[in-house]
């Protein structure tokens, strides 16, 4: 909320390219199903599972390898550095950020040495700084501000901890194509939600982000009962089950990029103390969430 509009496009159009490439090249990779026999005296036994009487069936990339792909996408990363390094040393860019700068009156940045003359005094007084934005973000949050960081709270736990641990107990028992669509189409279109609302302006209505939430936690309620019931066959019978699936993870993709991206977008115009709390709040969510499916799935294992 400190930068300029199109420094903050800039980072969420980065924050989509980087789940939208690597998905993309993944969908383009492909798959296929390999038997492998594994005698127990070598020790390709050790990663077979227990029962798979000396054979086990691997899925590997079908149009290029996994090193392949790795290098690719270590390429991209390699170049996008590169090109962050060669804009961000420009004199344009370095002219614009000390405008935006000078314009930080309540929020500019000191540099220790201007203001501490030893480091325990600046780690103590970096401390006493961060507890008071806390305090100051908590003195001048309402109801309308607590409802958003409620929001970004509960979207965070099913998005980041729950929906990212079930989605190949949900997506496996269907046809092998239903596990690759399902995870990177996910990816993909929560990207493209993100630049398409970068463009078109987006709901502010409280209602209708009530309503939605809601529907993304029943979808998310969906994936976590198909996930927990998979051995007993639900949709799998049905010749429509794997595209139901699928079509399932694509919707919910929407509904978390548009939520999301509505809330940030408020809690910004609120200032940089609410989207202080707005980075607290998700990764406060995401923490929860993660904590929270790590008993069923490792300790009590309901998803088999």
């Amino acid at each position: 909320s400190l930068f300029n509009s199109r420094y903050l496009s800039a980072y969420f159009l980065g924050q989509s390219l980087s789940g939208l490439i690597p998905s993309s090249l993944t969908l383009i990779q492909g798959h296929e199903t390999k038997v492998v026999v594994c005698p127990t005296t070598t020790p390709l036994r050790l990663w077979c599972p227990n029962h798979c009487d000396n054979t086990t069936i691997i899925r590997t990339g079908k149009y290029f390898s996994t090193h392949s792909y790795f290098l690719i996408i270590a390429s991209i990363l390699f170049i996008s550095l590169i090109s962050f390094i060669v804009i961000n040393n420009s004199k344009h860019v370095a002219k614009n950020m000390s405008l935006t700068y000078d314009e930080m009156t309540e929020f500019k940045v000191k540099t220790i040495s201007e203001s501490y003359s030893t480091k325990d005094g600046a780690n103590s007084s970096l401390i006493k700084e961060f507890f008071k934005k806390i305090l100051h973000s908590l003195h001048i949050m309402n109801l309308d501000t607590a409802f958003l960081l409620g929001v970004i709270i509960w979207i965070s736990m099913l998005s980041n901890g729950v929906i990212v641990q079930i989605i190949s107990y949900t997506a496996s028992p269907y046809r092998g194509s239903t596990l690759l669509f399902s995870s990177n189409l996910y990816k993909i279109f929560q990207a493209l939600t993100n630049i398409f609302f970068m463009v078109v302006k987006i709901f502010s209505n409280r209602f209708l982000i009530f309503c939605l939430t809601c529907l993304f936690t029943a979808l998310s309620i969906t994936m976590i009962i198909m996930a927990a019931y998979a051995k007993n066959g639900i949709l799998i019978a049905s010749p429509y089950g794997s595209i139901i699936v699928i079509l399932i993870f694509c919707f919910a993709a929407i509904l978390n990029s548009s939520v999301r991206l509505a809330v940030s977008t408020q809690l910004c115009e609120l200032g940089a103390p609410a989207m202080f709390m707005c980075g607290i709040a998700t990764q406060f969510g995401s923490f929860s969430g993660t904590l929270a499916m790590f008993i069923p799935i490792s300790v009590q294992c309901v998803f088999n």
